[in-house]
């Protein structure tokens, strides 16, 4: 026979615990950027970047498309690296040497 659990407290007293708990860490994004701060090198790493969908169209690349590149800085809080591009995928393509504030879930290490 399963177990039963029973509560003891009201509606209200167990909202209040879980505003209390789930408050109590800051935003996700918040949290996200910490882990990001103990988690990736700020600067000198290498890796692909799958360009998105909106930056393709802005400067007219066939989507999908992978850079290879390096990181010259990271913004934590942002989330967000600036890089180099060492080169394209497609050898037709040709993109800015340097870009800013690429989101770091489009970048993998390599």
């Amino acid at each position: 026979m399963p177990a039963v659990y029973s509560f003891t407290r009201s509606h209200q007293d167990t909202l209040q615990q879980l505003i209390r708990v789930f408050s109590s860490g800051g935003t996700a994004r918040e949290q996200w950027s910490l882990q990001a701060e103990m988690l990736v090198e700020p600067v000198g790493w290498d890796g692909l970047w799958k360009l998105s969908k909106e930056f393709c169209k802005k400067f007219e690349v066939r989507f999908p498309c992978v850079a290879y590149i390096s990181v010259t800085s990271v913004d934590f809080e942002g989330l967000s690296a600036n890089v180099e591009v060492l080169s394209v995928q497609h050898e037709s393509v040709t993109l800015p040497e340097s870009i800013e504030d690429v989101p770091l879930i489009e970048l993998w290490p390599t």
